[in-house]
């Protein structure tokens, strides 16, 4: 007899790989198209990637104790504000979570990106208000928005999931979407470790269909989705046959 979870799982999966199969005969294309992702990329040549390497590197060095670090926190320079953060999540000190949560309301993109990230690192779920007010902020940075719903998906508050998804249908950045969508994924049991497609090397059209198979998970299973910590992803709470 297969679970509820199971049998919503296995229907999301077979979704998703039904509609990759029938995409795929039409050809892999590269993802976005519009002439303002490889200005955007996270990563090299980035105006944003340009920045957090100018404040890295001009940042000094910080001693190694706890009280250090968060000392740093309040440097007036963003590169060691971001070191610090980076450093304190590395420590695994939770006790650091409410002035890391702080931080995102830093001036830098930088910091506040990398204060969401490390929130979810270390996973002290009274900061999740914080996050999801960043998560949800129109205004703010979509590198942050996204860091912050990955963090807020990995304390296990559904509430992330819909942030997730319309960044994976409209992310400006290219690899935004494809790192919103591969969290989604996983977050739906379709990691490529469980069977599912990898996002990071579908074309266009493939990523598309596993958007909207996706989307259409969520819509059936939204108000019902409960985080499981053992398969660390999400399942509707029903479970009898």
């Amino acid at each position: 007899i297969m679970t509820a979870p199971n049998r919503t799982r296995a229907s999301v999966l077979a979704l998703a790989c039904m509609t990759l199969v029938i995409v795929t005969g039409y050809g892999v294309v590269r993802l976005g198209g519009s002439p303002q992702d490889d200005d955007h990329r996270h990563g090299d040549g980035s105006s944003h990637a340009m920045e957090a390497s100018r404040e890295t590197s001009q940042a000094h060095d910080i001693g190694p104790s706890a009280q250090d670090m968060r000392l740093a926190l309040r440097d007036s320079h963003p590169g060691v504000r971001a070191k610090a953060v980076e450093k304190l999540a590395a420590s695994g000190d939770q006790g650091a979570a409410a002035e890391i949560a702080g931080m995102l309301k830093d001036d830098s993109i930088q910091v506040r990106e990398d204060a969401a990230r490390a929130l979810g690192t270390l996973g002290v779920v009274e900061t999740i208000a914080a996050l999801r007010q960043t998560m949800t902020d129109p205004h703010e940075d979509e590198w942050v928005r996204l860091r912050a719903g990955q963090a807020v998906a990995l304390m296990g508050d559904p509430d992330a999931l819909p942030v997730l998804l319309g960044l994976a249908r409209a992310g400006e950045a290219k690899l935004a979407r494809l790192e919103a969508l591969s969290t989604l994924a996983a977050a739906a049991g379709l990691a490529p470790a469980a069977g599912g497609p990898d996002a990071a090397k579908l074309g266009a059209v493939e990523a598309e269909a596993l958007v909207k198979a996706l989307g259409r998970w969520l819509e059936l299973n939204r108000a019902s989705l409960r985080w499981d910590p053992i398969t660390k992803t999400y399942l509707p709470h029903a479970t009898s046959m």
